[in-house]
């Protein structure tokens, strides 16, 4: 299974996407594949961002051996936000049981709640608010 790479652009300028493709984020229109390929200086895309953004479960279990499970991105995105984005809800599951933290923030100060949200997963919010 290849590493597949979100299409399409995203816009930053409201609270709502306008589109099902389109996550609103702070004023600026990015290419949606930047979201995992982008790399920073003291961040790295890792094969468990892509297994986490695909929905691989056994990619994401392979991975969990060697990465750090809230490591984050170029945008400070963590896996389990990268699951969240793409309505992964078995990946979310997977990295929630394994330990993920629901409290960490990217670089815009938005949570793995905001994309849940945005993606309509309330069943996984609940958990999550079960388990604080």
């Amino acid at each position: 299974m290849g590493n597949r790479l979100p299409t399409g652009t995203c816009k930053r300028s409201g609270n709502k996407p306008t589109t099902e493709n389109e996550t609103q984020l702070p004023d600026e229109e990015i290419d949606a594949a930047d979201l995992v390929t982008r790399r920073g200086p003291e961040s790295e895309t890792t094969q468990l961002h892509y297994a986490a953004f695909n929905g691989d479960c056994d990619e994401i279990k392979r991975s969990l051996a060697t990465e750090n499970i809230d490591g984050k991105d170029a945008d400070g995105r963590t896996p389990l936000m990268l699951a969240a984005l793409n309505k992964q809800n078995k990946a979310c599951m997977l990295l929630l049981r394994e330990g993920a933290q629901v409290t960490v923030t990217d670089k815009h100060g938005e949570s793995c709640f905001i994309f849940m949200l945005d993606a309509k997963m309330t069943n996984v919010v609940r958990i999550i608010i079960l388990i604080l």
